[in-house]
């Protein structure tokens, strides 16, 4: 068992699951102040620049540290190009698309009942 840290945006009442737009900059601060959630790991996913600046902050904060991401994303890509342990991660109650990521919520499919 470890403990580990699951960044999100300052989005509290929508609980993280917001996308908001920060530059590289910003997301590079926030996660070393263990401040990301779901919207930027999503976000991280498809956007280079997002993914490269977490996993810099990783990077720079502990190396050892694991990085989690959606399975084939950019997230996972970005944590191999910056020396971290990438793993992939995939949702059993989650709805995909053909390219790989996430349904979006509100889109119908998004949830499958367990």
């Amino acid at each position: 068992m470890a403990i580990g840290a699951h960044p999100s945006f300052n989005d509290p009442e929508n609980f993280s699951r917001k996308e908001v737009d920060l530059q590289p900059e910003e997301i590079y601060a926030g996660v070393l102040s263990v401040s990301t959630g779901r919207a930027v790991h999503n976000q991280a996913a498809k956007t280079p620049e997002i993914a490269d600046a977490i996993c810099a902050a990783i990077h720079d904060f502990d190396p050892s540290l694991l990085v989690f991401g959606l399975a084939n994303s950019g997230l996972v890509d970005a944590a191999r190009r910056a020396g971290l342990v990438a793993i992939e991660e995939v949702f059993m109650d989650r709805g995909y698309r053909a390219d790989g990521s996430l349904v979006p919520r509100k889109e119908p499919g998004a949830l499958h009942m367990i």
